[in-house]
């Protein structure tokens, strides 16, 4: 955070982390959600759809700023990407309903939630290096757990980068 931030900020900004990376998660899915209108043509109502999460933040932002300041504003953030989230869901699903497999979700959350208590583990220094000392062992462990846990077909795409290296070496 330090490279972002500064050293000063480094607290406030580990704080606030959590809920912008749920604020993030929340936006992409939304996203995923709003595919429905496109398939079906319906590029307006989607825009439309979005309005309530925009009064939904901004009223909240008015409620949450004086009392909790910046956590407010993040609060607010996450709130309305959550309702416009379920917006796109449910609203979508007249359209086209796309798939939702928990399977599969519940095994990238957990690939998500080891990678997180392994970078958690590993001391701070600050600066680039700790950054992507960081960055490399949490992409390391969350292939080892996405292929553990066979997430995409994982095993089977390992496989097949094994022969074709394999041969390689032999040609």
């Amino acid at each position: 955070w330090e490279l972002l931030f500064g050293p000063a900020r480094r607290e406030e900004a580990d704080a606030l982390a959590r809920w912008v990376a749920l604020a993030a998660l929340l936006g992409c899915m939304a996203e995923y959600f709003a595919e429905a209108f496109i398939l079906a043509k319906k590029a307006l109502q989607r825009a439309l759809l979005m309005i309530p999460p925009v009064l939904v933040n901004i009223g909240l932002n008015f409620l949450l700023l004086p009392v909790m300041g910046l956590n407010g504003a993040v609060v607010a953030t996450v709130v309305a990407y959550a309702v416009g989230m379920v917006l796109l869901a449910v609203v979508g699903r007249r359209y086209v309903a796309l798939p939702v497999h928990l399977g599969d979700l519940s095994r990238i959350a957990l690939a998500c939630a080891c990678m997180a208590a392994v970078v958690s583990l590993l001391p701070d220094w600050g600066g680039l290096p700790e950054l992507v000392f960081k960055a490399g062992i949490g992409a390391v462990t969350y292939g080892a757990v996405a292929v553990l846990l066979d997430i995409a077909d994982a095993k089977k795409r390992l496989h097949e980068i094994a022969a074709r290296f394999t041969r390689k070496a032999e040609a």
